[in-house]
C-alpha cells in the first residue's frame, strides 16, 4: 500500500450517527485468535526436482491462516448481557457523563459539551482467520525461444473463507427475536502466477544489464455463482451498509469480487555509477480498473548510507485492493544508515 492509515470513508462511529437505541450505537471490533493447541498449528510438505534437464518443478501442501480477516457480525446472544452496555454519545463515541438520563440509566441524556448520550449495546463485528488447506504446482525453466526465464505456478485454497455481505455482516443478527444468525461462507479458489524475466537493452547501459521481471497474477472463485454473490468487504464511495431501523443494505452496496480477478506486475531496474545508483519503475495494472506506479531510485552515499527518493501514485474506478487507498499521491525519501 502506497501508506498506512485506515480506508478512507466515513468514521463507522459517524455513520451510526442518530442511532441511540437499545441496540446498536457502538462500533466494536474484536480480533479472534487461534487457539493455543497441536491442532490450529501451520505446516506442510513440499517436493522438489529438475524433471528433463531443464524444468525445475515442486509440488506441494500446506495448512495456513489467510493474511486478510474475515469479519462476522455476533448474534443477539452476545449483546443481550445487560453488562455490556455502554455509555456513548449520538456520534457513537464512549463518554464517562451523560446528565438527565431516567431511572436505570433509561432514556437520553446530554454531555458536559451538550450531545446527546445514552447507554446502548455495542455492535460487535468479529475478525476471523481459520486454518484452510493449500495444494500447489510449480515449474520454472528458461525458454531459449523467448529469451527469457519463465515462471509458473498454480495453488488451489481448499474451503477459505468467503465474504457474502447479508452473510456475514446483516445487522438484524444484533437484534434479539429476528431470528437472524449470521455465518462465514466458504468458498474454493483457483490463484495463479506465471512471469517471465530478462535481462536486455545492454547498449543503454555498457556496464550493467536492465534486469525486466513481469508477472500475470490471477485468482478465479471457483465456488461463485448467481446464487453466490461474493463481494470484498469494503463499501462502495458513498453507499451505507445499514439503513434505517438496521435495515441490511444490498449486497451491491459492496464492491464486487469478480469470478475471475487478475492484474499485471511490471518492475524494470539497472544499476550506473558502478552499482551506487540503481533506479527503478514497478507498475502494476488491473483491466478492471486499478492502477498503481512507483518511480525510484537508491544511491549508495557510502557503504553504509543508502538514500533512497520515489514517488508513488495509485488510480482506480473500484475500490478494492490496491485501489484502497487511492486517494493521494505521495512523494518519498528515506535515508538508511547500515550498522553491519
Amino acid at each position: 500500500m502506497p501508506y498506512s492509515g485506515a480506508q478512507p470513508t466515513v468514521d463507522p462511529q459517524v455513520a451510526r450517527a442518530g442511532l441511540l437505541d437499545p441496540v446498536g450505537g457502538h462500533i466494536s471490533i474484536v480480533q479472534r485468535l487461534p487457539k493455543s493447541t497441536w491442532s490450529e498449528s501451520r505446516w506442510g510438505a513440499r517436493l522438489g526436482g529438475i524433471v528433463a534437464r531443464d524444468y525445475t518443478v515442486s509440488t506441494w501442501f500446506f495448512r495456513t491462516y489467510p493474511e486478510q480477516p474475515t469479519p462476522l457480525i455476533t448474534s443477539p446472544s452476545f449483546l443481550e448481557l445487560t453488562s455490556k452496555k455502554t455509555l456513548i454519545d449520538d456520534r457513537g463515541n464512549r463518554v464517562p457523563v451523560c446528565n438527565g438520563l431516567g431511572a436505570g440509566g433509561t432514556g437520553i441524556g446530554h454531555t458536559p459539551a451538550g450531545r446527546s448520550c445514552t447507554f446502548a449495546h455495542p455492535s460487535v463485528t468479529e475478525l476471523f482467520r481459520r486454518l484452510e488447506s493449500v495444494f500447489g504446482l510449480a515449474a520454472t525453466w528458461y525458454s531459449p525461444l523467448v529469451g527469457g526465464v519463465i515462471r509458473s505456478e498454480a495453488e488451489y485454497f481448499l474451503n477459505e473463507d468467503a465474504f457474502i455481505p447479508h452473510m456475514n455482516l446483516n445487522p438484524q443478527a444484533q437484534v434479539p427475536g429476528t431470528g437472524v444468525v449470521n455465518h462465514i461462507p466458504k468458498a474454493d479458489y483457483l490463484r495463479w502466477t506465471l512471469g517471465y524475466d530478462r535481462f536486455f537493452f545492454r547498449p543503454l547501459n555498457p556496464s550493467n544489464s536492465f534486469v525486466l521481471v513481469t508477472s500475470w497474477n490471477g485468482q478465479w472463485n471457483v465456488s461463485a455463482s448467481s446464487r453466490l454473490d461474493f463481494r470484498n468487504p469494503l463499501v462502495k464511495p458513498g453507499k451505507l451498509v445499514v439503513g434505517p431501523l438496521g435495515q441490511q443494505q444490498p449486497d451491491s452496496n459492496w464492491e464486487d469480487q469478480k469470478v475471475i480477478e487478475h492484474f499485471f506486475q511490471i518492475a524494470l531496474q539497472t544499476d550506473y555509477v558502478h552499482g551506487k545508483l540503481e533506479p527503478r519503475i514497478v507498475s502494476i495494472l488491473d483491466p478492471s480498473g486499478i492502477y498503481g506506479f512507483q518511480l525510484g531510485a537508491t544511491y549508495r552515499l557510502r557503504d553504509y548510507l543508502l538514500f533512497n527518493p520515489s514517488f508513488l501514485s495509485v488510480a482506480g474506478s473500484r475500490r478494492t485492493g490496491l485501489a484502497t487507498f487511492r486517494d493521494r499521491d505521495q512523494f518519498q525519501l528515506r535515508l538508511t544508515y547500515l550498522l553491519n
